[in-house]
């Protein structure tokens, strides 16, 4: 503040002090008006803290103690930087990137389900061929439906005996089988259960027994049948996919002696007995005679192999 600007309120100060002095009590002594005149300046001058910033020197250093004040109070752009501000969670978003191995075309047999197969076809054994199936097939063979389907009579003259009609008619003698199979098994539970219906207080060794009458009847025996059929159909099958190969054998006396030689589970001959068999009689190149295919049979094998999965490396 400047000095005129002082002296203008001194006066407003003084003026206003006679204007209440001479309303009030009368004239005041001209030293008590002086001194009541200087402590009113002071109690003035003491009740503006921080006189304005023009009283102050020009000192580019110097900094009014109100301007301090605030300027603590406002953050500096340095002080902006140190304040830590929590980082935003980055986004996460991703393709989970894998390859998968080959899915075998085979399962592996349980060793429990292996032991039965080989109960049932009789592999590694001269009884392999015994296991026979055409009486049997008889009892379900029907017809029609059950049985190999008949050549239309307008295209007789084409038809050419082949296996697939034997194969035809054991798939319709099959498949009549397990139809029956089913019917019996139906029966069988309901009359179980209408007998557990009609019984009262009834005790397990009473139960296991009625199970064991009902299915143990036509059900058991239709199941056993299928079994036969299947596992001897199995085995005619068999022999003549290895008869394909026995005709290529050049001596007849060779090819007795391989012929005894029985299927495994994983071969048509079993594997360590054909390999003595070969090795004991010169090789495979002096016991069998190279087939010779005409240009349909190559053709056509050649179809099969394409076919047949994994016989190339990229499946």
């Amino acid at each position: 503040m400047s000095e005129s600007d002082i002296n203008v309120r001194d006066k407003s100060v003084h003026e206003g002090e006679l204007t209440s002095s001479s309303s009030t009590s009368g004239e005041e002594d001209p030293p008590q008006r002086r001194k009541r005149k200087l402590s009113r300046r002071e109690n003035y001058l003491a009740s503006n803290a921080y006189p304005p910033p023009g009283w102050y020197p020009a000192d580019p250093g110097y900094h009014h103690p109100l301007e301090t004040h605030v300027e603590n109070l406002v953050p500096t752009q340095q002080d902006a930087h140190s304040v830590e501000v929590p980082a935003e969670s980055a986004i996460k978003f991703d393709f989970n990137l894998k390859t998968s191995l080959k899915e075998p075309t085979v399962l592996s047999t349980s060793s429990d389900h292996l032991q039965l197969l080989n109960s049932f076809q009789h592999f590694n054994s001269e009884n392999w061929t015994n296991v026979r199936y055409s009486e049997i097939q008889k009892l379900y063979n029907a017809r029609p439906g059950f049985v190999e389907l008949e050549v239309n009579d307008e295209i007789k003259q084409f038809d050419k005996i082949n296996n697939l009609v034997t194969t035809d008619r054991s798939l319709g003698a099959i498949t009549h089988g397990i139809i029956m199979q089913s019917d019996a098994l139906k029966s069988g539970v309901f009359d179980l259960l209408q007998w557990v219906q009609d019984t009262d207080n009834f005790v397990k060794v009473d139960l296991e027994k009625k199970i064991k009458d009902i299915f143990s009847g036509e059900f058991q025996k239709i199941s056993l049948d299928c079994l036969q059929l299947l596992c001897g159909r199995r085995a005619d099958i068999i022999e003549q996919r290895r008869e394909a190969f026995l005709n290529f054998v050049k001596d007849r006396f060779l090819k007795a002696t391989l012929k005894k030689t029985p299927p495994s589970c994983d071969f048509l001959f079993s594997k360590e007995q054909f390999s003595d068999f070969l090795n004991n009689n010169g090789g495979i190149n002096k016991i069998f005679s190279r087939p010779s295919f005409s240009a349909q049979e190559k053709r056509s094998t050649g179809t099969s192999q394409a076919a047949q999965p994994g016989s190339t490396s990229y499946n």
